[in-house]
């Protein structure tokens, strides 16, 4: 019969001991230094200790049991990156690895280990079996003991890398603290559905590198992964219906983005300078392009707007200097003012026939533009929708 547990936390909401009922079984405790990363998790026959880098990232992890040690060490290259791991024995002691993404070899009582990611499972507390998971520097601990396979301790793994606050039956994420350069957005946390990525919560982690965002996930505040200057890919869940302000501005080496299908909502500036980003797909969920949403993303260039989004707010691409076709779908109905500005490579635009209102200066500065096709009628044009751009204007004379 599995044991109860009852788990205590702090005043950050942080795991610090799992109580079992069970008088055979020892507690877990769990340790944190000031920024809310876990030092230590202790417990029945051993201790496990957590060191980091300058970078803040993980350097080290020492597992002592009885008279047994083992360590892994974590190199990381100059963009933060997690290199190959190092696990060194310092005793024969039987354990069980598991390592589906490389071999391993053994040397006298040297292991290498030559891949980044890596499963071990031993066992830790007394009459239940604790086993650490160790991916990419993320510790997770779960119960396999008393006939259950239940993991029992994601809260463990979470204070360690997230902080976050419950609303009422939900979940939302207010900080990353952990050291892995590759994140998925955990589903659930103590059973409770995460459903918001707070405002800043990534903001300026500069060794991020992959962000996967849970299925429960509907909304991602505003700044939430501004200034994550190495991140690369994002994959957005189907479930995520708003993108707040800023959301990801100056993620500069963005490259692969994948919005999700129920997107409605792109707040103002929320990819601006993701100046690695080559192409985007807004999907026909989307209503609104918020004002500067995509400007200078100088490497965007190809764009898709699905037939369902109605409005392309201000400045929404302007400066996007290697965008070369535009195709405005027959939903939207308004373009705002210097949506396109200055996206100098533009070389024709086809405007759909919904299209009522074009801001000024929508196109001003597309020094490249030689054809516009509207589908429908033409709408009321400011004179200074086209400024500027003398190949367009001299073919229309």
């Amino acid at each position: 019969m599995t044991p109860l547990i009852s788990p205590l936390r702090d005043g950050l909401g942080q795991l610090t001991n799992i109580h079992y009922s069970a008088t055979n079984t020892p507690d877990v405790s769990f340790a944190y230094d000031r920024l809310g990363r876990q030092t230590t998790i202790a417990g029945g026959q051993g201790t496990r200790t957590f060191t980091y880098n300058d970078a803040l990232q993980l350097a080290s992890e020492l597992s002592l049991i009885s008279n047994q040690q083992f360590e892994i060490t974590r190199q990381y290259d100059a963009y933060g990156t997690p290199q190959p791991v190092m696990l060194t024995v310092a005793s024969p002691i039987g354990m069980t690895y598991y390592h589906p993404m490389a071999s391993m070899k053994m040397i006298g009582r040297m292991i290498m280990l030559e891949a980044s990611v890596m499963l071990l499972a031993m066992p830790i507390v007394g009459h239940a079996q604790l086993f650490p998971f160790i991916t990419n520097g993320s510790a997770i601990t779960g119960d396999k003991g008393f006939g259950s396979d239940k993991i029992i301790s994601v809260p463990a793994v979470v204070p360690s890398q997230f902080t976050y606050v419950t609303n009422g039956n939900t979940v939302t994420l207010t900080k990353y603290t952990g050291a892995g350069s590759t994140v998925t957005i955990p589903g659930t946390i103590d059973d409770l559905p995460v459903t918001s990525i707070g405002n800043g919560a990534f903001s300026g982690c500069t060794r991020l590198s992959n962000v996967t965002i849970g299925k429960n996930v509907t909304s991602i505040g505003s700044n939430a992964f501004a200034d994550c200057t190495s991140l690369f890919t994002v994959m957005i869940g189907n479930n995520v219906t708003y993108i707040g302000d800023w959301a990801f501005h100056n993620c500069s080496r963005l490259n692969n983005l994948t919005l999700g299908n129920r997107v409605a909502y792109i707040g103002e500036v929320a990819f601006a300078h993701c100046t690695s980003l080559t192409s985007v797909t807004v999907p026909s969920s989307v209503r609104s392009i918020g004002v500067g949403a995509f400007s200078s993303c100088s490497s965007l260039a190809s764009v898709t707007i699905e037939n369902g989004v109605t409005y392309i707010g201000h400045w929404a691409f302007n400066h996007c200097t290697s965008l070369s076709r535009m195709t405005i779908p027959d939903s939207v109905t308004s373009i705002g003012y210097k949506a396109f500005l200055d996206c100098t490579s533009l070389t024709s635009v086809t405007i759909g026939y919904g299209v009522r209102s074009i801001g000024d200066w929508a196109f001003a500065g597309c020094t490249s533009l030689t054809s516009v096709n509207f589908k429908g009628n033409t709408p009321g044009l400011d004179k200074f929708v086209f400024y500027n751009d003398d190949k367009y204007l001299s073919n229309t004379r």
